[in-house]
């Protein structure tokens, strides 16, 4: 019975400890999302003579673009070995923000928690899919994540939970609520399997891009 009161308290623990982490994700997602936005209100009222451009996101959600404000949205994205996923979600959202205008006011990169491919280019079968779907793809080289990139992006944002977890290990904390899975800021958080192993480019492909619009519309949100 004792040993049975031990395992249960422990499971009670760490169920309890995976989603106050969750909570705490959440709010300070919002968070940021809620100060990003001041400082873009705070930027715009010292630009004089802008002008407003309406465009139109791939969901059909009007945004009005926001050329030339001072401040520049920082986004790194980022999976295990930074040759698919991460590099995928980098050139999806650079092509969304150039569709809408916004190019300059995006500093968008990817990178990997793990040494496994660092230095090598971008997953052959990611580069067939983006061209498949009209989407420029660059010549990324993988990096490694440092904890210096915490004080150079606004988001840091993971691809799955394995991703999540050694976010941390590198960065150890997240005080400033940073950290994030692109699928946690849709309707239906979830993982977003690795095509590396599965070889289903087509279905990374439209996780990645139901995660980046989401992302972007809520960022813009933020901003108006």
């Amino acid at each position: 019975k004792y040993r049975f009161f031990v395992l249960f308290r422990q499971t009670f623990l760490d169920v309890t400890h995976i989603c106050t982490w969750r909570e705490t994700r959440r709010i300070g997602k919002r968070i940021l999302l809620q100060r990003t936005g001041e400082e873009m209100k705070e930027s715009s009222h010292n630009i004089s003579g802008q002008q407003n451009a309406s465009s139109q996101l791939n969901t059909g959600c009007s945004v009005n673009a926001r050329p030339n404000y001072s401040r520049m949205t920082k986004i790194l994205f980022v999976c295990h070995g930074n040759i698919c996923r991460s590099t995928m979600a980098q050139y999806v959202m650079q092509d969304l923000v150039e569709k809408n205008g916004l190019a300059d006011s995006f500093v968008i990169d990817s990178a990997a928690t793990s040494t496994e491919e660092i230095g090598n280019p971008v997953d052959p079968r990611m580069r067939r899919k983006l061209q498949q779907e009209g989407i420029r793809c660059g010549n990324h080289r993988a990096r490694q994540m440092t904890r210096a990139d915490y004080d150079n992006f606004d988001y840091l944002i993971g691809m799955d939970n394995n991703n999540l977890r050694n976010m941390m290990r590198i960065l150890k904390d997240d005080s400033l609520g940073k950290v994030s899975l692109l699928l946690d800021w849709t309707e239906k958080p979830r993982d977003i399997a690795d095509p590396w192993y599965s070889g289903n480019f087509d279905l990374t492909y439209e996780d990645v891009t139901e995660g980046c619009e989401v992302l972007l519309k809520k960022l813009l949100a933020a901003w108006s």
